[in-house]
């Protein structure tokens, strides 16, 4: 495979997507455990105790978990599977009540925080919140050092050739439109899903479609 003229696009893309994973992978990491701890604790209290008023800062999370994931609800709800009196289903007297309340609105506002703050939650694509600047910003965001080295060869793989061959505004915009598409077709098959989608995987796949094709015909 040879190509006619140095890839400018392809190397830069490279190295947007190195510079922006050595950029936010560090602070990835380091948001997610507690933020996945927030959210958990927050279902759980709200499963086991409904009588507690949830947070407008959560009550977006927890109506959402009941209607994508409404086993899971139940079992979190119930989680030895009795249906009469248990630990999970006792009446809980004033105090405790007022307790677990004050633990339910401290989650509430440290929720805010944690989620304003997230990298992941601002830029990555989540189905059942699709934002517009994620079908793009998901895609220069990688989980981790295997994730990105991979599509990146990748990317050089089948990027060098194409961007010869069709040009650096057309081979750019192909990569970008890919990316987008890709999202939007996870975004159909998952539409309920509160996981994060990010990398550079779709638009990668899909420059490799063509040059797959243009290397069998």
């Amino acid at each position: 495979m040879k190509a006619r003229r140095w890839p400018f696009v392809t190397i830069g893309l490279i190295l947007v997507n190195t510079l922006v994973f050595l950029g936010t992978h560090q602070a990835m990491e380091d948001q997610k455990d507690p933020l996945l701890s927030v959210k958990a604790h927050v279902l759980v209290l709200a499963a086991q105790h409904p009588q507690l008023t949830v947070p407008l800062e959560t009550r977006q999370l927890v109506t959402d978990f009941q209607r994508y994931y409404p086993a899971d609800w139940a079992e979190m709800q119930n989680p030895n599977g009795e249906a009469n009196e248990s630990e999970y289903t006792q009446i809980e007297s004033a105090d405790e009540l007022q307790q677990l309340q004050a633990e339910m609105d401290s989650l509430g506002t440290e929720y805010s925080k944690l989620a304003a703050a997230s990298i992941t939650e601002r830029y990555a694509f989540i189905p059942a919140h699709p934002k517009l600047i994620a079908y793009v910003s998901s895609t220069f965001l990688h989980g981790g050092w295997l994730h990105l080295i991979f599509n990146m060869w990748f990317l050089w793989l089948a990027g060098f050739v194409l961007e010869d061959v069709w040009g650096r505004p057309l081979y750019l915009v192909f990569y970008l439109t890919a990316g987008v598409a890709a999202t939007q077709l996870h975004a159909w098959a998952s539409p309920g899903s509160l996981g994060a989608s990010l990398g550079a995987s779709g638009a990668v796949a899909g420059l490799w479609e063509r040059f797959s094709s243009a290397s069998l015909s």
